[in-house]
């Protein structure tokens, strides 16, 4: 048998485990016996996406519950807002009539633009905002919504204040729906609230996060239903949490 097989198996091995200890470390947290039995159906996609570029499946990168509710809510007139562009920006490039990205990453931006070629002139428009240089007194806080600053280290000492303030760009309540999934999200949530149309959605990713809570805070303040989707999702190792909310009509 070849090394390259003996190696798949061992991947796969390992990845059943894991999978398994995910299940059960996490199953108290599965609302019905259906949950568990979704998070084993997406056994086969997860393994599946751990060795392919995610831009390939033409998915976002954000837990596969999340996913089945934006599938179902989108329609081909909708215009949708995200920031971060990858997997995400196909995926609502084949359902929906509008995208506008938000990007931070130029080179990123640029290759994906490459993949896409001129197939979708008029319907998607890209905006770069590259992150700032700053000084700061002291080293700011990640969780204060006017430092806009992210946790990642090689972005020490840089501003994402354009990055996030490029939705102001766009009229109120003009999307169907916000998906916030790239830098200083918290940020973001709060240039993004006033975007959404009434019934719309907003979607914030690994929402768990604690440095989050102001976004979950400041959406129950205003009464917008919530759905969390807690489990897998593709291309990353454990599971994680992915919410969406309701805007009220």
């Amino acid at each position: 048998m070849r090394v390259g097989k003996l190696q798949q198996i061992a991947n796969y091995g390992r990845r059943v485990h894991f999978y398994g200890r995910q299940m059960l470390q996490h199953r108290t947290r599965a609302e019905s016996l259906a949950q568990l039995r979704n998070w084993m159906r997406h056994f086969p996609d997860w393994q599946r996406s751990m060795d392919v570029a995610p831009i390939s499946e033409r998915r976002p990168w954000i837990t596969y519950g999340a996913v089945s509710h934006l599938a179902s809510y989108l329609r081909p007139d909708m215009r949708i807002c995200e920031y971060g562009v990858g997997g995400s920006t196909l995926f609502y490039l084949d359902r929906v009539a509008q995208v506008v990205s938000i990007e931070h990453d130029a080179q990123w931006a640029a290759q994906l633009k490459s993949i896409l070629r001129d197939t979708v002139s008029g319907h998607w428009t890209v905006h770069i905002s590259l992150p700032q240089p700053r000084s700061f007194a002291k080293a700011p806080d990640p969780t204060d919504l006017d430092a806009y600053v992210s946790t990642l280290a090689n972005y020490a000492n840089m501003s994402f204040k354009a990055y996030a303030e490029t939705i102001e760009h766009y009229p109120d309540q003009f999307f169907d729906a916000v998906q916030v999934d790239g830098r200083v999200r918290h940020c973001c949530v709060k240039h993004a609230v006033r975007k959404v149309k009434p019934n719309g959605l907003l979607i914030l990713d690994d929402s768990h996060r604690e440095r989050y809570a102001d976004s979950h805070e400041r959406l129950d303040a205003l009464g917008w239903e919530k759905r969390e989707y807690f489990g897998p999702g593709p291309y990353e190792w454990g599971f994680r949490t992915t919410c969406i909310w309701r805007r009220p009509s």
